[in-house]
């Protein structure tokens, strides 16, 4: 990916690319800056774009070799054509010999989500051309990320608030964006972006008021358990689902306690359980408040309900409520 930044950077573009990977959102955005590079804003003379496994190979090829509109370049853009898949040789083939030769004028990128690298016209692209796999970002790439996007807005980010920021939105690079720009826009002015400052404007996921819950039912908080609840509920989440995700939290605590008992330090629990560092540093905190013994009942209980309510024995919102009050008081 480096090297396709230095490419845009200094006006080196190759004719021919291919994005795939699963990463969508930083695939776009490399896609949007090799088209502003080359083409102004309102530039739809020299603009094309092809969409889904329909595309006709013919039809990206008479574009291809149509000269530009006053201008030095011509952009096509094909995206989840399939082309790059087993299932449509003929077209695939086809398209990788026109590719040998492609216009010097024409730039043509391909954007896909799954390849076959065994296939003529990938590696037609490897030889003439150049393909960048977009994987999703790690945690870290993550917050190197949120730092120069936030230094570029002449605000900072320090790691734990960054650890907090991920937490709290998720690791979804389109949702990170969306979030990121209205805490930008929020803390307008500051010099940091704070704890506060992401509570304030970001809607917390899920799966954390659930780890807030448990936090509440370990530090036998009642109260806080039960309004923890009520709000998932206000946010039209369904008891059995909650339950659900009880299981999962659970289990999660239980296999991090087993570990923490056996003297395993948190970088090597992140590395045996394939967690993410910032979840395993809230669940070693998180298990302080429960032995053992207490998260295995918990998780049994969680379990047994579950089982009831799916089969009309008990009423879903109270089997809930029954768990949470066991284990708060």
């Amino acid at each position: 990916m480096q090297n396709l930044k230095k490419q845009i950077k200094n006006g080196e573009l190759h004719n021919l690319y291919l994005f795939y990977g699963k990463e969508n959102y930083i695939k776009n955005l490399y896609k949007k800056r090799i088209k502003t590079t080359l083409l102004d804003e309102d530039d739809i003379m020299n603009y094309n774009f092809f969409e889904g496994k329909q595309v006709r190979v013919s039809d990206i090829i008479d574009i291809a070799d149509t000269l530009p509109f006053f201008k030095e370049a011509r952009l096509i853009i094909v995206e989840n054509s399939e082309l790059f898949k087993s299932g449509k040789k003929d077209e695939s083939e086809a398209m990788a010999t026109y590719l040998e030769n492609i216009p010097s004028s024409t730039y043509l990128i391909f954007v896909e989500d799954e390849i076959d690298k065994r296939s003529k016209i990938y590696k037609t692209v490897q030889k003439k051309g150049y393909a960048v796999e977009f994987n999703q970002l790690n945690e870290q790439e993550i917050k190197q990320w949120l730092r120069i996007t936030t230094n570029k807005n002449n605000v900072n980010i320090n790691n734990d608030v960054a650890d907090y920021f991920i937490y709290t939105v998720g690791m979804d690079m389109a949702t990170i964006d969306k979030e990121l720009e209205k805490l930008i826009s929020y803390t307008l002015g500051k010099n940091e972006i704070t704890k506060e400052d992401i509570d304030s404007i970001s809607t917390k996921q899920i799966e954390n008021k659930i780890f807030d819950m448990i936090n509440a039912i370990g530090e036998k908080n009642k109260e806080k358990a039960i309004v923890l609840y009520h709000d998932l509920l206000m946010l039209k989440e369904p008891p059995l689902r909650i339950i659900f995700m009880l299981v999962r939290q659970f289990r999660m605590l239980l296999q991090v306690k087993s570990l923490v008992n056996a003297g395993v330090n948190e970088y090597e629990i992140t590395s045996k359980l394939g967690l993410r560092s910032f979840i395993v540093k809230n669940c070693i905190r998180q298990v302080r408040n429960f032995k053992v013994e207490r998260i295995k009942e918990a998780l049994n209980d969680c379990l047994e309900y579950e089982g009831l309510i799916k089969t009309g024995r008990i009423e879903d919102k109270l089997g809930v409520e029954i768990i949470i009050l066991k284990y708060s008081i």
